[in-house]
Order: C-alpha cells, then sequence, then structure tokens
C-alpha cells in the first residue's frame, strides 16, 4: 500500500509518482509533491518509483490577485 494525501491506495511495482497520482486522483497540473520528506521537480515526477509503504503529499498552487 501507499498513501496519498491519506488516502491508501494498491502499491504498484515500477509505478511512477505521476502515475500514482492520477490514480489517486491527486494530480493537478501546478502542485509541490513531497515522497519520502523530499520535495520534487515536476520533471522527477514521470522518473521517480514509488516504493511500497511510501507516502506522497500534494499541495496545489493557485494564482490569486
Amino acid at each position: 500500500m501507499i498513501t496519498v494525501n491519506g488516502k491508501e491506495i494498491d502499491w504498484i511495482e515500477g509505478e511512477k509518482i505521476g502515475q500514482a497520482l492520477e490514480r489517486a486522483d491527486a494530480y493537478h497540473p501546478f502542485m509541490v509533491v513531497s515522497l519520502r520528506g523530499e520535495c520534487l521537480r515536476k520533471k522527477e515526477w514521470g522518473v521517480v518509483e514509488v516504493n511500497d509503504g511510501d507516502e506522497i503529499r500534494t499541495v496545489e498552487v493557485i494564482a490569486g490577485g
């Protein structure tokens, strides 16, 4: 199992961060992603694999006036 913003989903071996976010319905084009306590750059979302037991947290970035 992995946890995405407090929601547990099944772990899939070899799955990348971006795929896990989409599967957990937590993907937003403008957000900050934290994995294992470290923030990831957007270019890393399609490269970094999720490990069993990982916790992913996201914060959406919005513009305001």
